[in-house]
């Protein structure tokens, strides 16, 4: 038989507080209040009883998802294995852990499967969601769901006048890397790219670094 689960009442009752003060501690409430002296107690009493926070009932609580969702668009069969991605990921949950949320990774093939990143907005998944990549139609898509209030940030998008973004400038990188190169002396200057040759992105890149040689 299961062990029965401590709760934040019985946190309050070894802390000596209310389970609102203890809600208010665990949930890091700044606005509380709360003296230094009273949110050591509660800590101290949690980790005694081992109390572990009820995600879905915290979820319920707050009116949204404690997951952050990460959509991975068009991603290469190579996407784990080149270490940007799992760079950003890192990033990611670095952040979102300290605030308390989790990562929610889905990968998306098509257009055709645009709908689940509809899904699991509306369907309550996630509080929110960052998009790798970019494919044709996200735009038209996505500007409903951030009409309806759903938070989206798009990771070095096309350029699209409805989202919030965070670009990066590729095409300055390259340029960048091929005159430190040169710079440190080197005259036989390679460029090894994995990249499909109908990626744009991929290929302006690779432009920008032969003509910046040249």
């Amino acid at each position: 038989m299961p062990k029965r689960r401590v709760t934040s009442k019985d946190v309050a009752a070894e802390a000596g507080v209310s389970q609102t003060t203890v809600s208010f501690v665990l949930n890091q409430v700044a606005e509380a209040n709360i003296s230094e002296v009273t949110q050591r107690r509660v800590w101290a009493a949690a980790h005694k009883l081992g109390y572990v926070p009820d995600v879905s009932a915290r979820s319920l609580a707050q009116g949204r998802s404690n997951n952050i969702g990460v959509v991975l668009l068009k991603p290469h069969y190579q996407v784990f294995t080149d270490p940007f991605v799992p760079n950003l990921l890192t990033g990611f949950s670095e952040i979102i852990q300290a605030q308390g949320f989790r990562i929610l990774v889905e990968t998306i093939g098509d257009a055709s499967y645009l709908g689940t990143i509809e899904r699991i907005l509306r369907g309550g998944e996630v509080a929110g969601i960052m998009i790798f990549g970019y494919m044709e139609g996200l735009e038209e898509f996505l500007y409903p769901l951030q009409k309806d209030g759903y938070q989206i940030v798009a990771i070095d998008p096309q350029e699209n006048p409805h989202s919030h973004y965070v670009y990066i400038d590729h095409l300055e990188g390259a340029a960048q890397a091929a005159k430190h190169l040169r710079h440190l002396g080197h005259q036989r200057i390679g460029c090894i790219t994995y990249a499909p040759r109908d990626k744009v992105r991929d290929m302006a890149r690779l432009t920008t670094f032969r003509e910046t040689l040249a």
